[in-house]
């Protein structure tokens, strides 16, 4: 429909049946005044493609609309900061350098090769976009040409994902006391040493290295004891008397409650799937 309103203002071959009639031209100069109040044809066309990755649960290429009037001002916020990697991961800040050296083109797509480095090759580096959810990725890949990726909902990931990572303490900001780096504040050896024994002895583990191994395989040996005293009478476990190998039996579950399904959908459809360190480092900003 859109495809035969996008051109003229006569309907395109084969959109009427027959010959038009004078009302079938003014709905269709209506319909084009309409699409075109509403932000034009490309803006509708993008509505549509976001409504249509959401309809399989995939709310992302719904973000960039919500992000489109804060744009300048997170540009504005990243040129500013100096942003640091707390660990050898700074897969999250490459894409926020590709995200930033393409930030005045106005083509809707870009590349997903990192813009300086190069491989011994001579050819660009892709990025790493393994920090970002599957969701993400669906939406930021351009489905007609593989490799490239449509600017501005990676725009819009980066800056999502980046405050993620500030959050839990992966990316820190250089001077920063909320959102330091937190690997500068830990204390040196020489600091922590003095303090270990009273810190072992608090937490009840030994405080020199042999004793601590001791101690370890010490209580490995009983649960090992207790495993193999029981395994007789264990029906889920077997062990291949040939190869050694150890295999679970399958246990069947009871059939599931109506109501227990639609608790489980309804979890599926609010909560995200998060880790236990982010769900703690969440916990710890909100709650200081």
């Amino acid at each position: 429909m859109l495809t035969a309103l996008r051109g003229s203002g006569e309907a395109a071959p084969g959109a009427w049946e027959g010959e038009a009639s004078l009302d079938d031209l003014l709905a269709l100069k209506n319909a084009r005044a309409a699409i075109e109040a509403a932000g034009g044809f490309e803006a509708q066309l993008s509505e549509l493609e976001a409504l249509d990755a959401y309809r399989g649960s995939n709310y992302t290429a719904l973000v960039e609309r919500f992000f489109k009037p804060d744009r300048p001002t997170m540009f504005k916020i990243a040129r500013r900061l100096s942003f640091t990697a707390t660990s050898t991961d700074r897969s999250v800040l490459d894409a926020l350098d590709h995200v930033l050296v393409h930030q005045h083109l106005t083509r809707p797509l870009v590349a997903d090769t990192h813009p300086t480095r190069k491989d011994e090759n001579g050819e660009s580096v892709p990025l790493d976009l393994s920090f970002a959810p599957k969701t993400w990725l669906k939406t930021v890949y351009s489905r007609e040409q593989p490799g490239m990726l449509v600017r501005r909902h990676f725009e819009a990931m980066v800056f999502a994902c980046l405050v993620d990572e500030l959050r839990c303490g992966d990316v820190a900001v250089i001077g920063a006391e909320d959102y330091g780096d937190w690997t500068r504040m830990l204390l040196p050896w020489e600091q922590c040493e003095p303090k270990l024994a009273g810190f072992c002895e608090q937490a009840g583990i030994p405080a020199t290295a042999s004793e601590f191994t001791a101690r370890l395989r010490e209580r490995l040996t009983t649960i090992a004891e207790t495993v193999d005293a029981g395994y007789p009478d264990n029906k889920d476990l077997t062990i291949d008397p040939v190869t050694g190998v150890p295999s679970l039996a399958v246990r069947r579950a009871g059939e599931r409650t109506a109501s227990a399904q639609k608790l489980e959908e309804t979890l599926g459809e609010r909560l995200s799937a998060r880790s236990v360190l982010e769900h703690l480092a969440r916990a710890a900003h909100w709650t200081h």
